[in-house]
């Protein structure tokens, strides 16, 4: 991401470390400079469907150590792999539902909201051809859409 701090008193501008040189562009005539953003990829279900509708089989990655749950093989659902004592489900032993940052899932199926405030969900499957859901809410928290 992009940090600049300025000094209003001498009126000088400090850019950090983390800036990238592509996204950031000076106009030699006044000096100022202009940041880029990087384009994002919005992850919502109508690009799901869109993506689905291709053809071409969609695939996604894992940002977040996270794992398989559930008490039903039909109904297992993605969530957070921590052992917190604040996590609302806890952490498996068995490592075949533990799924790590980059692991590739495929995307088999979209489900609409079926009900007015649920939300809207996608079924993927991992290496092991176990199928469960990844909920809209945690779209943008554990996965990312890879091209």
């Amino acid at each position: 991401m992009t940090d600049i701090t300025s000094n209003w008193m001498t009126g000088s501008i400090f850019l950090s470390h983390t800036v990238k040189p592509s996204f950031m562009q000076i106009n030699p005539v006044n000096g100022i400079i202009y940041l880029h953003h990087q384009p994002r990829n919005p992850m919502n279900l109508r690009t799901f469907q869109n993506l689905l509708a291709t053809g071409q089989p969609v695939n996604i990655e894992i940002i977040k150590n996270a794992q398989i749950y559930g008490h039903h093989v039909e109904n297992m659902f993605l969530t957070n792999r921590s052992n917190h004592y604040l996590c609302p489900y806890p952490m498996l032993p068995d490592p075949t539902s533990h799924l790590n940052p980059g692991d590739i899932l495929q995307v088999l199926e979209v489900h609409e909201p079926n009900t007015k405030h649920g939300p809207s969900c996608i079924m993927v499957e991992n290496d092991n051809h176990k199928p469960f859901y990844i909920f809209q809410p945690d779209w943008k928290r554990f996965i990312k859409i890879n091209p």
